[in-house]
């Protein structure tokens, strides 16, 4: 098992269409805003940072991430991730995610996800922070 992040914008768009639908799943699970699109933009920009996760060859997981930095620090923003066997790639994701936030100098790697993460998130070192509320207005 490997995680890689794709260094090139280029790159990342010509993987994308491997990945689309798991990010896409993610996105509309969690009620975001954002599109698939959003986040290629992102990424071919490089704003967005694309990443993989392989197992024998095949990419098994894909994650969009952000860094958000603020007066008190920074923090790695996961804004969309899937893919299939879980069980088989997310420890090597939350240790990549660590990795690059300390090498990024900052304080967090930030994921909101639906409720069932934080009892898969847990078990890896992770805490529940400030709840999201929201309010649909239209």
């Amino acid at each position: 098992m490997s995680v890689n992040l794709i260094p090139f914008a280029r790159d990342a768009a010509a993987l994308w269409p491997q990945v689309v639908d798991w990010l896409d799943d993610a996105l509309t699970k969690t009620h975001s805003l954002m599109t698939t699109d959003d986040l290629l933009r992102g990424v071919r920009s490089g704003a967005h940072r694309l990443w993989l996760a392989h197992h024998n060859d095949r990419v098994v997981a894909a994650f969009v991430t952000e860094i958000v930095r603020g007066g008190r620090g920074g923090a790695v923003n996961v804004l969309a991730l899937g893919g299939s066997g879980l069980d088989a790639w997310l420890d090597e994701v939350v240790e990549s995610l660590d990795a690059y936030a300390r090498a990024n100098d900052c304080v967090y790697v930030v994921e909101m996800g639906r409720a069932g993460w934080n009892r898969v998130l847990a078990k890896r070192g992770w805490v529940s922070g400030p709840c999201v509320m929201m309010k649909v207005t239209r």
